[in-house]
């Protein structure tokens, strides 16, 4: 969460320095609640709402499509040899 304080006003501005007689003194507003700027439920993806694929870190994506890439082909033409074999 981002916390920004009151942006001063004229009106504020003008209500300081006729109390404290300064232009700079900006105490006033530290005695104003801060606002709590709260992220939208739709932008903020938890980890529970993330797919498993975006859980996973890039080295074990890597080795899932490395193992993919050289187990499918290797059980594709063992199994069409095997079909034409028998």
């Amino acid at each position: 969460m981002t916390q920004t304080p009151p942006k001063p006003t004229a009106k504020n501005l003008s209500d300081s320095n006729i109390k404290n007689g300064s232009k700079s003194d900006y105490s006033d507003f530290a005695s104003q609640p801060v606002r709590i700027r709260e992220t939208s439920p739709k932008t903020a993806k938890t980890k529970t709402q993330m797919s498993w694929w975006q859980r996973l870190s890039l080295s074990t994506k890597a080795a899932i499509i490395a193992v993919g890439i050289g187990v499918v082909p290797i059980v594709t033409v063992s199994l069409i040899g095997y079909s034409v074999v028998n």
